[in-house]
């Protein structure tokens, strides 16, 4: 792993924009080796850490003595992981002790690569304790068991009812039991995994439209100018009234969910804001050339998808475990 630090004088130097490009790995690499680790995923994680290693970890200078940068990252890193590792179901106790160990030998630490090989070991540990925290008595049986399925299934469509018959309980006494447990409701935990799903795969933002404004939260992103395109892929019929709410003047809504009721829309909201409205439910060549482009330059992230591999003489196998 090796790290670049952008010095201040740099910082000081260049131009605003110029800046933005040097300074710190991208937001969504770091969501990605940490999702690893909340997931207790060390095969993935040690990808993902050979990965950043190859582009290198950019962040900004926070100390004129270079150890004491290093430790500062170090100490950093813990913080994050520790969190991710308690949401994974690693217990509060356990986590925080860690924590408090690992910063104490980054203390002691008297050499950079003493410090960079502590941030290599404490991902690994972390990861492989929230692994065993999934299978332990952290947690009763059946709450392990539900993170478990969760965790392992981020393709799949669940739903509380779904998650709570794989572990043969009812939805309510397991939203119950998960409620007392992680002090969070079934529903929650599982939207909040689907949003950091998201961002492993290239979002830039998510919003859990149960707890925010998804009109006001685009209105901030975007310093009020709205969004070019909204894309509608649910087909509920309370959508399209949000969807272009979300668009600025001029804008495209795009709908590729299936409405099988029929939904209200504001035609002269259509007509005032010059909306455009299109359906598709095919693709192209070209949009699947597009799709494979998007993958190769790394803007989509599908790994955290990919639970199987098949070759294509057993299609038919393949399909049947979809």
């Amino acid at each position: 792993m090796s790290i670049r630090v952008i010095p201040k004088s740099v910082k000081e130097e260049t131009g605003h924009h110029a800046l933005e490009r040097l300074h710190h790995t991208p937001y969504r690499d770091e969501v990605r080796l940490f999702s690893c680790l909340q997931r207790g995923d060390l095969k993935k994680l040690i990808y993902e850490l050979g990965q950043i290693g190859i582009q290198n970890i950019t962040v900004g200078q926070m100390s004129e003595n270079d150890l004491q940068q290093q430790k500062y990252m170090a100490v950093s890193f813990i913080t994050l992981a520790t969190r991710y590792a308690i949401q994974g179901g690693l217990g509060e106790s356990n986590a925080y002790a860690y924590s408090d160990d690992f910063i104490r030998r980054i203390d002691a630490a008297t050499a950079k690569r003493t410090v960079h090989a502590a941030i290599v070991d404490g991902a690994i540990e972390l990861t492989n304790m929230v692994s065993r925290a999934q299978k332990d008595l952290t947690y009763s049986p059946h709450v392990r068991r539900c993170i478990a399925y969760i965790n392992k299934n981020p393709d799949r469509k669940l739903t509380v009812a779904a998650v709570a018959a794989h572990c043969g309980l009812s939805p309510d006494y397991l939203s119950h039991l998960f409620k007392c447990e992680l002090g969070v409701n079934l529903s929650t935990y599982m939207t909040a995994q689907k949003l950091e799903l998201a961002k492993t795969l290239g979002a830039d933002y998510t919003i859990n439209v149960s707890r925010e404004d998804p009109v006001q939260r685009v209105r901030e992103i975007t310093n009020g100018a709205m969004a070019d395109y909204v894309q509608d892929c649910v087909g509920a019929p309370t959508v399209p009234v949000t969807a272009m709410n979300l668009l600025k003047k001029a804008g495209t809504y795009a709908i590729t969910g299936l409405y099988h009721t029929l939904p209200q829309v504001d035609l002269g909201k259509v007509v005032r804001s010059e909306i455009d409205i299109y359906g598709t439910i095919c693709y192209t060549r070209q949009e699947f050339e597009e799709c494979l482009h998007f993958i190769e330059d790394g803007r989509v992230k599908v790994d955290p998808l990919i639970t199987h591999h098949f070759p294509l003489r057993e299609m038919e196998q393949a399909f049947a475990i979809t």
